[in-house]
């Protein structure tokens, strides 16, 4: 197994944007965007793995794409049990 290096870290619209990259003879690379409890992580290997920056086309995808994931999480838990006691013990 390769070892994984930290890559570039950034913040864009409200997420921490994270990259580690693990060199050898198949490049790859994770790619993670956390804001408070959420989530989101993608893997990308080939072409694309090692050539990373902040305004690459890709990573702008990916912010979407963490964005969409945020607020579907989001109107789960406000969906959820949990959530909606939450929401009753706040009235």
């Amino acid at each position: 197994m390769d070892a994984w290096e930290q890559g570039p870290q950034f913040t864009a619209e409200g997420l921490r944007i994270s990259v580690l990259c693990a060199k050898g003879a198949s490049p790859v690379m994770a790619v993670s965007a956390k804001a408070g409890r959420f989530y989101y992580a993608e893997k990308i290997q080939g072409g694309l793995a090692g050539a990373l920056d902040p305004g690459h086309e890709w990573v702008t995808d990916f912010i979407e794409r963490a964005k969409r994931k945020k607020v579907e999480q989001e109107d789960f838990l406000e969906r959820s049990p949990i959530g909606l006691t939450r929401l009753l013990l706040a009235l």
